[in-house]
């Protein structure tokens, strides 16, 4: 195939699709016979052409086994065997034309048997599905807080999603990629991202639910208002939803995240530093300030990252952060005023199911006392679902760990603190 000129390839392959009998393609310049594949059924056009060789041999047959001695009956007959093999001339071309067809479909047939085929075309239509969506991507525009969004890294995507590629494959893969909603279920919104192709991804991701990444870190960025609405029109169908931005944005988005988010399993939000110029922002910004887990049922996963002080949720907190939350992750300032111990057990109180508790970047003490004052008048918060807890401190905040004995958890587990066991010298572990 290779020694084939560009126009005899396009000849080569536009006769096979067309079909055209004066264009009959022969072996291809790999093959030395053709073969058949046994996968394949031509049975229709061979049966015709078997029908029309067997009538016209029998009517064939049947002048020949006429005696052709002269007489009156004779030349009746003779005449009647005349008009029978003028009327076999049209079978003739139809046999000729079946001869041909049936021809040309085995050349194909055995053309396609043999030609290199990749065995992904051969998988069934559902097991091909569940390859692309192995192989799919986020709709993203290239960012440089992306990195964010995706677990740290730091390259930039700049191609397109895997998902546009194979649906411009062949129009198998087109329909198999349409008619999968999961290939269409993550999207990372941010500045810049084009408005019709989110809403194009969002059709074709059906109801299936979502996962979402918004960065709205610029407090002056003209999207914001797009991208609260999107927020909003798809927060029916969210299954988890990661914010990063800076305070002000991520203030304005808890006050008008409003519509209900029934499936929301996993909700982290992430706060950047405001480099912005000549931008007031009001005192109630200020802290932390997200919509209320509690307005979201089925809320499993929640993780802050900087968790600041004081902090609040729309509407307010009113004793109960989240029936449902079972796995907690917050992070500390560093090189910030010490957290405030009493609101954190605030927070934790509101939390009664928790099963896993993750803290970061912790020095609620750096006094190496044998009394820690920072306990003082503070009563123990009750955990009776955390089996796990996991923490790690700040420089300085290895010192003291006294604030250990305000978690009452009576079946605590696992306790991993800096992957250091310093912590058991001061805290009585009172059975846990």
């Amino acid at each position: 195939m290779s020694d084939l000129s560009e126009q005899e390839l396009i000849q080569h392959f536009s006769a096979m699709k067309a079909g055209r009998l004066d264009s009959a393609f022969e072996l291809t310049p790999w093959q030395d016979t053709y073969i058949t594949g046994s996968g394949h059924d031509e049975g229709d056009t061979v049966d015709e052409l078997i029908t029309y060789l067997c009538r016209t041999l029998n009517a064939v047959k049947l002048v020949v086994a006429t005696p052709t001695t002269p007489s009156t009956s004779s030349r009746s007959i003779t005449l009647a065997h005349l008009r029978t093999i003028h009327a076999l001339s049209a079978d003739f071309v139809q046999m000729r034309h079946c001869y041909d067809v049936s021809l040309h479909k085995l050349r194909c047939q055995a053309f396609l048997s043999n030609a290199p085929v990749a065995k992904v075309t051969r998988l069934p239509d559902d097991i091909l599905a569940m390859v692309f969506e192995a192989a799919s991507d986020p709709l993203r525009k290239s960012s440089e807080y992306d990195s964010f969004i995706c677990g740290g890294e730091s390259r930039r995507y700049r191609k397109r999603p895997t998902q546009i590629t194979i649906a411009a494959v062949c129009s198998k893969w087109r329909n198999i990629a349409h008619n999968t909603p999961a290939l269409w279920d993550t999207i990372i919104l941010s500045s810049g991202l084009e408005k019709e192709a989110s809403d194009e991804w969002c059709k074709r991701g059906k109801s299936v639910p979502m996962h979402l990444g918004a960065v709205v870190s610029s407090c002056t960025d003209e999207d914001r208002p797009y991208q609260t609405v999107f927020i909003n029109s798809v927060s029916h169908r969210l299954r988890s939803l990661k914010l990063h931005g800076h305070k002000l944005t991520l203030y304005d988005l808890a006050l008008e995240w409003i519509m209900p988010a029934p499936r929301l399993r996993a909700l982290e939000i992430v706060y950047d530093t405001c480099y912005c110029r000549d931008l007031t922002v009001p005192p109630q910004a200020n802290g932390t300030f997200i919509r209320a887990p509690s307005s979201l049922p089925a809320l499993r996963n929640l993780t802050i990252t900087p968790l600041s002080f004081p902090w609040r949720t729309a509407p307010a907190f009113d004793g109960c952060l989240s029936p449902s939350l079972q796995y907690l992750s917050l992070a500390f300032q560093e090189h910030q005023p010490l957290p405030d111990l009493r609101s954190t057990l605030r927070l934790l109180a509101g939390v009664p199911n928790l099963n896993h508790l993750r803290m970061r970047s912790v020095r609620f003490c750096m006094d190496a006392q044998a009394e820690c004052t920072t306990v003082l008048g503070l009563d123990p918060v009750r955990l009776p679902c955390l089996r796990y807890l996991y923490v790690t401190t700040c420089q300085g905040g290895d010192r003291c760990f006294a604030w250990l004995q305000l978690l009452d958890a009576p079946i605590l587990r696992t306790v991993n603190i800096n992957n250091s066991q310093v912590w058991q010298r001061v805290l009585r572990l009172n059975g846990n």
